[in-house]
């Protein structure tokens, strides 16, 4: 097996270091922030990697053609893998938003908690299942990865609850998912019971790294707590699927950051405003 991954790998590995290179590179949003208006992002997107998937000056095709990139990119990227090693994959980059669609259509139901519950559940005894099935390096890396987009995740819920919901700590937990890498249950309560984010700050600074003051710094730490471990795939042995997976990922968010600038130049905002919530950048 040893043998053969150099091999089967030569040409991800190539293509995953070329995209990372300019992934997340403030550079290539530049254009897009100084955009007065659909057609500027339009013109600047046809120059860059997503021009051959976006067909007209419209909002909707820039939409639609920047996730045709991205699923090209899965393709490409995870064609030679073996069967085990796309289900990781699937599971992560595919049923992940599957089951964000599906919660998103249960919303208003009775018994909502539960119905949560269930589906999170299902879907990590799938990766935990797939996980165990590869390498142990293979299965570190992988875990920090999406281990810390749950912690992500987590947090993310737990503050907009709270601070936009004003639901109590204890209406939040059943909503939260239980699997994370560094921030647990017992730091996500305390996380809960914070009171403003200079408190929230002072508690997460061991672990996100950098200090915030409002929503949106808090949201851009969380990012690149999640970022520095996307960052590690390519530490050591360069021939693994966790270089492909935290390539795709970090395609993810860029694709946030462009839809991001869209939706902010249709109301109006300032540039400034606008790269102040890009993520990674």
């Amino acid at each position: 097996m040893q043998i053969t991954k150099p091999f089967k790998f030569s040409y991800i590995n190539a293509k995953c270091r070329a995209l990372k290179s300019y992934s997340l590179k403030k550079e290539f949003f530049l254009p897009l922030l100084s955009a007065s208006g659909i057609g500027d992002i339009y013109s600047s997107l046809k120059r860059t990697n997503y021009g051959e998937f976006i067909l007209e000056p419209e909002e909707l095709q820039i939409l639609e053609g920047i996730n045709k990139y991205f699923e090209n990119l899965f393709l490409k990227i995870t064609h030679t893998l073996d069967k085990k090693e796309k289900e990781i994959f699937y599971l992560f980059f595919f049923k992940r938003k599957q089951i964000i669609e599906k919660k998103l259509k249960y919303k208003n139901e009775k018994d909502i908690e539960e119905y949560f519950k269930k589906i999170d559940l299902e879907f990590l005894k799938e990766i935990q299942t797939v996980l165990k099935s590869l390498s142990l390096h293979e299965r570190q890396v992988l875990k920090s990865i999406i281990g810390s987009y749950f912690d992500l995740l987590n947090l993310l819920t737990i503050i907009k609850f709270k601070f936009i919901y004003n639901l109590k700590t204890e209406e939040i937990f059943p909503f939260l998912i239980n699997s994370y890498y560094k921030i647990n249950l017992e730091i996500l309560f305390k996380v809960g019971s914070a009171s403003n984010f200079s408190e929230l700050s002072n508690l997460l600074i061991p672990f996100l790294k950098k200090e915030f003051n409002d929503y949106t710094s808090f949201r851009k730490a969380v990012y690149n707590y999640h970022i520095i471990q996307l960052n590690k795939a390519w530490y050591g042995f360069p021939f693994k699927i966790s270089v492909p997976f935290a390539t795709l990922r970090l395609k993810e968010i860029e694709i946030k950051n462009i839809k991001a600038i869209l939706e902010g130049k249709k109301f109006n905002i300032s540039a400034d405003e606008i790269e102040r919530m890009l993520l990674g950048v």
